[in-house]
C-alpha cells in the first residue's frame, strides 16, 4: 500500500488496442498486406489473459505497409506501443552480424573460410580441432563452441551477460577444449556469434556499433536501430517484463552481434525490404547473407550466414527470433513472395507470450497460431487474501503480491524481481515462463495460509510468515506521522518517494513499534510505502 501526504490519484488503461496503418499507403493499393482480424484478436487476447503485456505487429510487401498494435509500453502506463516503440531484439542481432559478414566478403576484408584467430590478438588462442573455427562456422553455428561461455557473470537468469568483458570472452577461450571438430555438428551459440561480431570489429578496427553504423545502418537510414540510445529513444524505449513485474534491461558488451540491438517495427520492415530485394540498396550483400550455407539438425531448417531458413508448407522462409530477460521478437519474409514480418513484444518467452507462432503465420497461414489460456475469474479479495511472505522449513522463501490486478511470485534465492501467475482455478495458478512451468496452490484458512510449489515434478510447501503489510498517514500538529500494520514480530521496510518513480529505502519498522515520524522530503510532498524487505 502507498500512503500520500497529498492527494494523489493515478488511472491505468488495463488493455489498449489500437491499429495503425502507416501513412505512405495509399488506399487505392488493394495489394497492400492486411493483417488478419483473427490475429489482432489472439494478440488482444493475449494481452487480456495477461500474457502479454504489449506488442507491434508489421507487415510489408511491395505496395506498403501495416501496423497493430495492442497493450501497453509497460505495466504501469497508458501508452499503447507503436511503429517507432524501442524494443530490445535478442538474437535477430545475429542476423545483423551475419549481414554484416557478407558486406565485409564483399568488399574483400575477409573471406569465409578464414580462421577467426588470425583476427584475435596473439595472446588469445581460440580452440579448435584437425581444423581451425573459421569465420563459416561461426556464422553457421558449427564452430563447436557451447551456446553460452561458462564464465558468465551470474548463475541467475537476470545479468547473465551485463559485466562479460573482452578479457572475460579471451579468458574463456585461452581454457576451453571443443567438444566437436569445427564443421561438424550444428550447436546454437550466442558465443560464437558473440566472437564472430568481435573478430570482425577488431578487423575493421572500429567498435561493433559503429562498423554495423558504417556499414549497414546509417546507409539504410536504420537511425532507431542501435545498442546505445540516445536520452530521445530511451524515452521511447518499452520495458521488459515477466508477466506484470518489470526486469532488467539486457546487455551483454563484449558478445555484442549475438544479441546486444535495440529497434523498432519501422527500422525493421525497411530492413526487411533491403534484405528481401523489395529496396536493392544492399544487392549482393543481401543475396549472400541470406543464401543457403549449412544444414542444421532440422532437416527443414538450414543455415545462411545467421540467419535461418525454414522449408514451411508455403514455401521459404528466411527468418531469426530473439528473445532477452524480459522481452521477444520475431523478423522473417518469404523468399518468393519478398513478403516480410516483424513483431516485437515486451515479455520474457512462455506458453502463451511468445510471438514467434503469430510471425510464421502471417508468413505462412498454414503455420498455426497459439490459443492463449483464458486463465480463471478469481474475486480480487481473494487474490488479495494470498498476499505476504510464505518460507519453508529449509529457508526458501516467496513473496505473493497482486500487481496491476494478477498474482506474482518473488522467489529467493534466484535474485529475481519476480514473475507473473496465471489463475487456473480459484487456488491454483500457473507459471508459464520458459524455465519456471510451474504451479502455485494456496490454502487460506482464517489469518493462516499455506503456498505449495511443484515445479518438475517435485513440491514444496511453504507456510505464510508475514501479511502485507498497511502504512497509514497521521496528521498531527507539527508533522505527519506513519503508523504501520502487519504481522507482529515481524520487521518492514518503509520506503520515501517524491514522484512515485525512485524510492528511498528507510530503516525498517516493526508493526508494534507504534507511531513514527514521516521521514522528511525536501519538497515537502511525499509518499511512502511499506514492503517487506529483499529477499535473500
Amino acid at each position: 500500500m502507498i500512503a500520500a501526504v497529498t492527494q494523489h490519484a493515478r488511472e491505468c488503461a488495463l488493455v489498449i488496442v489500437s491499429l495503425i496503418i502507416s501513412a505512405s499507403l495509399i488506399p487505392s493499393r488493394a495489394a497492400a498486406p492486411i493483417i488478419p482480424q483473427s490475429v489482432r484478436n489472439n494478440l488482444q487476447q493475449r494481452v487480456e489473459y495477461g500474457h502479454v503485456t504489449g506488442v507491434v505487429v508489421g507487415m510489408v510487401n511491395a505496395d506498403g505497409r501495416a501496423f497493430f498494435s495492442a497493450g501497453r509500453v509497460r505495466a504501469e502506463s497508458d501508452i499503447v506501443p507503436g511503429p517507432d516503440t524501442i524494443f530490445e531484439i535478442g538474437s535477430i542481432s545475429k542476423g545483423f552480424t551475419g549481414t554484416l559478414l557478407a558486406d565485409m566478403i564483399a568488399r574483400s576484408e575477409v573471406a569465409l573460410d578464414d580462421p577467426v584467430q588470425s583476427y584475435l590478438p596473439p595472446q588469445v588462442t581460440v580452440p579448435s580441432g584437425l581444423t581451425p573455427i573459421s569465420l563459416l562456422d561461426l556464422a553457421t553455428h558449427r564452430s563447436g563452441l557451447p551456446a553460452n561461455p561458462d564464465n558468465l557473470c551470474s548463475q541467475s537468469l537476470n545479468g547473465l551477460f551485463d559485466c562479460y568483458t573482452v578479457e572475460r570472452l579471451y579468458e574463456f577461450l585461452n581454457g576451453h577444449t571443443l567438444l566437436h571438430e569445427p564443421g561438424s555438428t550444428w550447436t546454437y551459440s550466442n558465443l560464437g556469434m558473440g566472437l564472430l561480431g568481435h573478430a570482425l570489429s577488431l578487423k575493421a578496427g572500429l567498435g561493433y556499433e559503429a562498423l554495423l553504423r558504417q556499414r549497414i545502418l546509417d546507409p539504410l537510414a536504420l537511425n532507431d536501430t542501435r545498442i546505445t540510445l540516445s536520452d530521445e529513444q530511451r524515452l521511447r524505449r518499452s520495458a521488459p517484463h515477466w508477466g506484470v513485474v518489470p526486469w532488467g534491461e539486457f546487455t551483454m558488451p563484449a558478445l555484442e552481434g549475438a544479441g546486444a540491438i535495440l529497434s523498432t517495427a519501422s527500422d525493421l520492415l525497411t530492413f526487411l525490404e533491403h534484405l528481401s530485394g523489395l529496396q536493392t540498396n544492399l544487392g549482393a550483400v543481401a543475396t549472400n547473407a541470406t543464401r543457403r550455407r549449412a544444414a542444421t539438425e532440422n532437416p527443414d531448417l538450414d543455415m545462411a550466414l545467421a540467419w535461418l531458413i525454414l522449408r514451411a508448407p508455403g514455401g521459404e522462409l528466411v527468418w531469426h527470433d530473439g528473445a532477452t530477460y524480459g522481452q521477444n521478437a520475431f523478423l522473417g519474409f518469404h523468399r518468393a513472395s519478398r513478403r516480410g514480418v516483424v513483431v516485437l513484444c515486451n515479455n520474457r518467452l512462455s506458453t502463451y507470450g511468445s510471438i514467434q507462432d503469430v510471425g510464421f503465420h502471417l508468413l505462412d497461414s498454414n503455420l498455426s497460431l497459439t490459443a492463449p489460456r483464458r486463465p480463471a475469474t478469481v474475486p480480487s479479495e481473494t487474490l488479495a487474501s494470498y498476499q505476504g511472505r510464505y518460507t519453508s522449513a529449509n529457508g526458501l522463501s516467496f513473496d505473493a503480491l497482486v500487481q496491476h490486478g494478477q498474482l506474482t511470485l518473488d522467489y529467493a534465492p534466484d535474485a529475481s524481481p519476480g514473475f507473473s501467475v496465471h489463475a487456473e482455478s480459484l487456488t491454483r495458478f500457473g507459471a508459464y515462463e520458459l524455465g519456471i512451468n510451474g504451479s502455485a496452490l494456496f490454502n487460506v484458512t482464517g489469518t493462516s495460509a499455506s503456498l505449495t510449489w511443484t515445479q518438475n515434478g517435485g513440491s514444496i510447501t511453504m507456510n505464510r510468515v508475514a501479511v502485507l503489510p498497511q502504512l497509514d498517514i497521521l496528521q498531527r500538529e507539527n508533522a505527519p506521522r506513519l503508523r504501520l500494520t502487519g504481522t507482529t514480530g515481524f520487521s518492514y521496510e518503509i520506503h520515501s518517494s517524491t514522484d512515485l518513480h525512485s524510492w528511498t529505502s528507510r530503516e525498517a519498522h516493526p508493526p508494534e513499534a507504534g507511531e513514527f515520524p514521516a521521514p522528511a522530503l525536501p519538497s515537502g510532498i511525499g509518499f511512502f510505502q511499506a514492503k517487506f524487505p529483499p529477499l535473500e
